[in-house]
């Protein structure tokens, strides 16, 4: 069995330089006669590496080294490093030791999975390519080589290069602090292996990446970034924003145009006087020096001849402006050198800008100006770049800040740029919260011919906006219903109005037993409101007896009103249908998933679910209980609640041009309840057509494992409502109820 060690390759070098030495053991043979011998390795430079405390890698570590023997050209064998030994060094197997051999370390990814031996050649090999973030994971991959000759007595010393370079962050300086870091560019693929020159693989893209910092920002720090994998001929840059002298910064460098191995790249984020400046440096991993590249900042906002209203600020750099979130239309004189270009870099919502040139001396190069609409609650701070360019060359820019809305709204509403959001279906209960800055104030309004179909409640600190229900509401035909959120000071000043729409729907229903429950079996998609009986087309308007109704009415509606069969899972109706003489549901499933194990609203409208074994104990006074046959009784349901319950029979149904039999309707009401009538097809418990048992109706019931409340009917008497196991596969009637509401209006 093998024990893995992991040992830093600092130490490993530390082992090199004391002399320690091992002789090839050609003579010593495993039981299948292969030759051991012993590597040891080291990283370029002999360096020992100081592990940067907040990178997530062991940069300096190996948990795994495979090495791959080749011979003129050809793959031979894939070898695995043995135990890591007392004097830090690796041992091999091969079945000879001529050949070259490269070793890959802490390939945890399998990169190399594919290559086999005998067939994959050394070229193929050498130009393998992998993500960037398979070459980085909980260690960084190394290559190396070796060529063996047979003839050496010592133990060889390999030295192994990182396959990624490093990209940190160095903000040393007090009140300096960076806001955020965006690197362009960045090559998504990379060779495992150094090839003869800088390049990427054919399969690359180019990607971004993005680090913000909340408040303060990093600041006297140094954290690594990101890494790297090598790549040439792509523009590489860094933007980095920094909050330094009472403005923000945005200051941008460009990378060496090429990005090497086994490299840590630095940006370093310095502030001097009135100026932020970054650079760019690059060194070995172990050691080495930095070439800076500079930026300087040549241009400023001439206060005195700019148009500012109340609210908008000027950093004494004169190089950031503060546009609060209510907006303003602010015109900015701008100084740069002479014979320099302004131009604006970005867009944002609700704002619209404009350059005017003007001479070419440094008292006025341009005069921009902004008009810029109240933010909308949700949107991050939002920048605006004046950059200044002499003769084509980036000379300097100011930064504009548009400040966020301090209105913080949380929950399902994310208003979009007009400052609208629209559900696009039905919702009720909590829609989200609204976070208010002190001395404002939210109300709710509505068009004159609005139903009041939301409201907002204080709770600790916030407001709660509710989306009601109206039961049996005439208008809910899915129209469109909309409010506005005002927000204002508490004397009423500084108006806002954030619109919020939904549609409205809903299904007939009826109260009993402490539920909402829908008057008629779901049918059709069984979460479409356009496919069930709706409020409009309820044949029986509440009053009116549906037992009665249902016991008269033709088949043909009969037959729509009854519903459909459902499997769980699958939302699609099973059709009544007939073979000869024998019924069946069409496209029932063998199997399906059970419902007292899924969502209670997963098949269900938006505001309806599946009721559970306590919602359908008010039909019955146990879990097996005898509600007698045709006629009336009153019984004392599991409740508690005098139930008066009429049966009744509509003999010999004729459903698709033959005798379906009779059908039993059971119609169940209190004192307090209007009347709630359980009826339905009966069940199929197999895939044979004509199993169907006609007046045996099973309902999905929600959260109650494999069982199922059901009526078992009979002809004339004993009708059981029983709760009890039934498979999956049989068929369910789905009778739905209202998902508790909080506002009902």
């Amino acid at each position: 069995m093998k024990h893995w060690k992991y040992i830093p390759l600092g130490f490993l070098g530390l082992l090199l330089m004391s002399g320690c030495s091992q002789r090839w053991q050609d003579e010593l043979t495993d039981p299948n006669g292969t030759h051991k011998f012993t590597v040891r390795f080291e990283t370029a430079a002999l360096g020992t590496v100081q592990k940067n405390e907040t990178t997530a890698l062991d940069e300096a570590a190996i948990a795994e080294v495979k090495g791959y023997r080749f011979q003129e050209g050809v793959l031979q064998e894939i070898l695995v490093g043995d135990d890591l030994l007392q004097d830090g060094t690796f041992a091999f197997y091969p079945t000879t030791n001529t050949g070259d051999i490269y070793f890959v370390t802490n390939d945890s990814n399998d990169v190399f999975g594919e290559v086999k031996a005998g067939t994959t050649t050394l070229d193929e090999f050498l130009k393998t390519e992998s993500s960037t973030a398979s070459l980085a994971t909980s260690h960084i991959v190394m290559t190396g080589s070796l060529s063996l000759n047979g003839t050496t007595t010592t133990t060889p010393t390999v030295s192994l290069r990182r396959a990624v370079a490093r990209l940190d962050i160095v903000s040393p300086d007090s009140g300096v602090a960076v806001r955020s870091v965006t690197i362009r560019g960045i090559a998504t693929r990379g060779y495992v292996f150094q090839q003869s020159s800088v390049a990427s693989p054919s399969t690359t893209e180019w990607s971004e990446w993005q680090k913000e910092y909340p408040e303060p920002g990093l600041e006297n720090q140094t954290e690594t970034l990101t890494y790297l994998s090598e790549q040439a001929g792509a523009t590489l840059s860094a933007e980095v924003i920094v909050s330094f002298g009472g403005g923000l910064h945005r200051m941008v460098a460009e990378f060496p145009a090429e990005i090497s191995r086994n490299r840590i790249y630095t940006l370093r984020v310095h502030g001097s006087g009135t100026q932020a400046t970054v650079t760019v440096g690059g060194s070995d991993w172990e050691n080495g020096s930095n070439t800076d590249a500079t930026l300087n900042q040549t241009s400023r906002v001439d206060v005195e001849s700019s148009i500012l209203p109340d609210g908008v600020t000027v950093n004494a750099a004169c190089d950031s402006v503060f546009i609060p979130y209510e907006g303003a239309n602010v015109q900015l004189a701008i100084q740069a050198e002479p014979g320099a270009e302004v131009r604006i870099d970005g867009t944002m919502y609700r704002t619209t800008t404009t350059v005017n040139p003007l001479s070419k001396s440094m008292e006025a190069a341009a005069t921009v100006t902004i008009n810029s609409q109240r933010r909308i609650p949700g949107y991050k701070r939002g920048y605006l770049y004046l950059n200044t360019y002499l003769d084509g060359k980036y000379r300097g820019r100011i930064v504009v800040v548009l400040e966020p809305n301090p209105i913080q709204i949380t929950g399902a509403i994310a208003l979009d740029t007009t400052g609208t959001y629209d559900f696009g279906k039905y919702v009720d209960g909590e829609l989200g919260r609204i976070l208010l800055p002190e001395g404002k104030t939210v109300s709710v309004e509505f068009a004159d011919d609005e139903d009041h179909w939301a409201k907002v409640e204080p709770e600790n600190g916030e407001f709660r906006i509710l989306g009601g229900w109206h039961p049996n509401d005439p208008k809910a035909d899915g129209r469109a219903q909309s409010c506005q959120l005002v927000i204002t000071n508490t004397d009423g000043s500084s108006r806002e109005t954030y619109e919020i729409r939904r549609k409205n729907w809903g299904l007939p229903v009826v109260e009993f037993g402490g539920n909402w429950w829908c008057k008629y079996n779901l049918r059709g998609n069984s979460t479409s409101f356009e496919d069930q009986i709706s409020i409009q087309e309820d044949p029986v308007p509440n009053g009116s007896s549906l037992a009665d109704y249902l016991n008269r009415c033709d088949t043909a509606e009969l037959r729509q009103l009854l519903g459909d069969q459902y499997q769980g899972g699958y939302t699609n109706g099973l059709k009544l249908s007939v073979n000869g003489s024998n019924y069946y549901y069409a496209g029932m499933r063998s199997s399906a998933q059970n419902f007292g194990s899924i969502s209670a609203t997963s098949m269900t409208p938006d505001g309806y679910q599946i009721p559970d074994q306590a919602d359908f104990s008010a039909f019955g006074g146990s879990t097996n209980y005898n509600l007698g046959g045709i006629g009336t009784r009153v019984f004392p349901n599991a409740m508690a609640q005098a139930v008066k319950l009429t049966i009744s029979q509509r003999a010999a149904v004729m459903l698709l041009g033959q005798e379906y039999g009779p059908m039993n309707f059971y119609e169940f009401a209190t004192s307090l309840d209007g009347a709630c009538v359980l009826y339905g097809l009966g069940h199929q418990w197999d895939l044979t057509q004509g199993n169907v048992a006609k007046l045996t109706i099973i309902y999905a019931t929600s959260g109650s494992g494999g069982s199922s409340w059901g009526i078992e009917g009979y002809a004339t008497e004993n009708n059981w409502w029983k709760f009890s196991a039934h498979n999956n596969t049989k068929t369910r009637t789905i009778r739905c109820i209202k998902t508790p509401v909080e506002y009902i209006y």
